[in-house]
């Protein structure tokens, strides 16, 4: 494959950066001997790093830990945002519309960025339930009420979900995006891929994405 995307940028007059191109193993946990004899992979003679994790387009692929340090990232992000979108409504007294828009605009689109891909997981993790809580504290922010209120009240109030919800309303967006691709496109064929790791009982996006729609489907979500 590296071989096939040498000749594809030769072809094109494509210069490839070999020092920013890195090589993820997924879903392989390295032995003693592995790290002493780690693969070695090369772009046209010039030998490429193999790394455990890889922000692609401001996604995080990691060998191992799968969506936990896509999720942490994204949380962090969104923190970053909130003082400067909060410190913008508290001056200019904007309205409660207004500061949903704000938040909407701002804050939202950091949080639940690439959410179609990591936004299938373990909802009952800490990073999960750190999410949440983000999510309730904003909520609770923007209607100016006590923290001790009530999470239903609120969501209610602004017409709001669990953020869990959110994450599986858009993997399955994505999912059905795929599923009406042609099977020639190197996306559907990933999904294929996905498939058969499914049947044979192997983590992976699909299982993560089935377990997904079991658990929205015990809770009542039929949006």
């Amino acid at each position: 494959m590296i071989f096939a995307l040498y000749l594809y940028c030769a072809k094109w007059c494509i210069f490839v950066n070999c020092g920013k191109t890195k090589v993820v193993l997924f879903n392989h946990t390295p032995s003693n001997t592995w790290k002493c004899e780690c693969p070695v992979f090369k772009y046209n003679g010039e030998p490429l790093e193999v790394v455990d994790e890889f922000k692609y387009l401001g996604v995080y692929f990691h060998a191992r830990t799968k969506e936990t340090c896509c999720v942490a990232h994204r949380l962090s992000q969104a923190k970053r945002l909130v003082a400067a979108w909060m410190r913008r409504c508290q001056i200019w007294c904007f309205k409660p519309d207004v500061v949903i828009n704000q938040f909407k605009t701002c804050v939202m689109p950091a949080l639940e960025y690439g959410v179609g891909v990591w936004g299938c997981g373990k909802y009952d993790s800490v990073i999960w339930k750190q999410v949440e809580t983000f999510w309730r504290y904003i909520a609770k922010c923007i209607l100016g009420v006590p923290m001790c209120m009530p999470s239903g009240g609120v969501y209610g109030d602004l017409t709001w979900s669990p953020f869990w919800v959110r994450a599986a309303h858009q993997a399955t967006a994505m999912w059905t995006w795929v599923s009406e691709m042609p099977a020639s496109t190197i996306v559907r064929k990933a999904m294929y891929i996905q498939r058969d790791m499914l049947h044979k009982g192997k983590d992976c996006w699909l299982k993560r994405f089935k377990d997904t729609l079991h658990r929205a489907s015990t809770c009542g979500i039929d949006k």
